[in-house]
């Protein structure tokens, strides 16, 4: 048991093997933060945040600012331009489809993805983000778009 403890104090007696461990540490916090914070959905116009509810009877808002309580935002949505915007943000949230729909004036696509803690289930599936073509673009929504697209 000496030897172990020995052999630990003469590591870190030595600055370089300090600054090592330091910068192991250092890249492992940010590897682990790119993974779980900043998991939300990428920047874009006409940005929607829904409070207080998860289904159409939340409050639909513009803005929310650093005193607004976290438990309080329920979702999100986002309008991008292109598909090519829409793929790299599926990409970047490492999301996954699940199902599709469509009808005559419509065209949804619901994806999961690990990176977003909320979600909701539809037909017994977990989704968290739902992908629509509307005339502006490309909406997306975390868990699901509420309020028209």
């Amino acid at each position: 048991m000496p030897k172990r403890k020995e052999f630990f104090m003469d590591f870190f007696s030595d600055t370089r093997s300090k600054t090592v461990a330091a910068a192991s540490f250092a890249l492992f916090l940010c590897v682990a933060a790119s993974l779980y914070i900043g998991s939300g959905l990428p920047d874009g116009y006409n940005k929607e945040y829904y409070l207080f509810k998860s289904s159409s009877a939340c409050e639909i808002t513009n803005e929310i600012n650093f005193f607004t309580p976290v438990n309080v935002v329920r979702g999100e949505a986002v309008t991008l331009r292109t598909e090519e915007e829409v793929r790299t943000a599926l990409a970047g949230l490492f999301a996954v489809k699940v199902f599709s729909e469509s009808g005559e004036n419509f065209s949804s696509d619901y994806y999961f993805s690990f990176r977003i803690r909320r979600y909701t289930i539809i037909n017994g599936r977990k989704v968290n983000l739902h992908v629509c073509r509307t005339s502006g673009g490309y909406k997306i929504g975390s868990p699901i778009i509420f309020g028209g697209y």
